[in-house]
């Protein structure tokens, strides 16, 4: 079955740059197994380079077969401000959370749910298929999900859901 992948314009360059990659790769695996074959003149006894190459671009077809599908299967998805979820986490949310420890002070963190490949956790944003964000999504201001700390299990709470990241918070996920 096909993997529907919500991206960016900017994620979906990334899927095409990385199919690049791999295909050049890929290129570059064929050109050793011609080589290793004419080299040895056997195309599978006792040739174990000849071998190791024909594994090796198995493995890269299928993660270009991956990434054709994801590419297939992407949804162009862009957040704007002023029209963000504030009824229920999904896709696109600013949430400010209230996040418990145990024997830690409650502390509060902004959280962005962010498209597929995009998570950078230091600044808050988490992509929807990660762990944080698939606790998050579905609830409402005031209700509450657990997830992973920062050392251990947490208690994370929906205190808010906003149209916009705060320009004073902007580069610190953390509030509190």
């Amino acid at each position: 079955m096909q993997q529907r992948l919500y991206v960016t314009p900017a994620g979906l360059a990334r899927l095409h740059s990385d199919l690049e990659l791999r295909l050049s790769e890929l290129r570059d695996i064929c050109a050793a197994r011609d080589e290793a074959f004419e080299l040895s003149g056997d195309g599978w006894h006792d040739n174990p380079h000849f071998n190791k190459m024909q594994q090796d671009e198995v493995a890269k077809n299928r993660q270009i077969a991956e990434l054709r599908s994801q590419i297939q299967g992407a949804v162009l998805f862009a957040a704007e401000d002023g029209r963000r979820p504030t009824k229920r986490v999904a896709l696109g949310a600013v949430v400010l959370l209230a996040v418990r420890e145990p024997g830690e002070p409650k502390r509060e963190r902004l959280v962005e749910i962010v498209a597929y490949g995009e998570s950078d956790p230091s600044r808050g944003r988490f992509a929807y298929n990660t762990p944080v964000a698939r606790g998050l999504l579905g609830l409402e201001p005031g209700e509450e999900s657990e997830g992973r700390g920062r050392r251990t299990t947490a208690q994370f709470e929906v205190v808010e859901l906003l149209q916009a990241w705060p320009a004073e918070a902007e580069g610190d996920a953390w509030v509190s």
